[in-house]
């Protein structure tokens, strides 16, 4: 989203192009498996992870082994839509990221919350306008649409399809809007700790809700 990268010029190894220039490409990393938690199960807060951070995201779900894909045509490779949300131990994602990295700051147990289900995508209307909204403990933080997104839905499933042949159940998370916990001042009263409720809704798919657990 145009605004998280221009909060993002504010962190180390942030993003390297000038401030309001397109990307000249997606940027992408990989998700382990391990990271994934459904609805309403905890999200677990490493010992080690001391600024643990909420991503509102639309994901896609690929219903069907496709590679070099069309922009034009990647809904026809889609089974549906979801919400992810890429929860970021900020203090080792950029330690990583003056690196070129993102992996461990990404990809810790129980930390990414995936669901509430799949919204199948003839239902869906338009993805390319969907509202994203996120509260922590009741608090309204994250408020965008997906008509704002940097690249295009089908740019996304292009760029990670060129090469690598996609399967039916994989999951493509399209980034999220402005207003993460580490852009707060002081960054640990938007930060999540402990006991808090982090709740994500998109139109036409519903609301995702966990809580932060101390490791366990």
């Amino acid at each position: 989203y145009n605004a998280h990268l221009k909060e993002n010029e504010k962190v180390p190894g942030g993003q390297p192009e000038k401030a309001g220039e397109k990307p000249h490409e997606p940027h992408a990393f990989p998700k382990v498996p391990q990271t994934m938690v459904g609805h309403r199960q905890p999200m677990r807060l490493a010992p080690y992870s001391t600024q643990f951070d909420y991503e509102t995201e639309l994901c896609l779900v690929i219903g069907k082994a496709c590679k070099a894909v069309d922009p034009a045509d990647y809904r026809s490779v889609l089974a549906g839509y979801t919400i992810l949300n890429d929860a970021s131990s900020r203090n080792l994602q950029y330690e990583e990221r003056v690196q070129g990295m993102f992996v461990f700051g990404k990809n810790l147990d129980a930390t990414a919350p995936c669901g509430p289900w799949m919204t199948t995508d003839d239902t869906i209307g338009d993805p390319e306008n969907l509202r994203l909204r996120c509260w922590v403990n009741g608090a309204i933080r994250q408020d965008e649409t997906t008509a704002n997104m940097i690249f295009t839905l089908g740019e996304l499933v292009a760029h990670c399809s060129r090469d690598i042949t996609l399967q039916p159940g994989d999951l493509i998370a399209t980034g999220c809007p402005a207003g993460c916990g580490i852009f707060f001042d002081p960054p640990e009263a938007g930060l999540l700790h402990d006991g808090d409720l982090v709740e994500m809704e998109i139109d036409g798919i519903g609301r995702l809700s966990n809580r932060v657990v101390a490791s366990f």
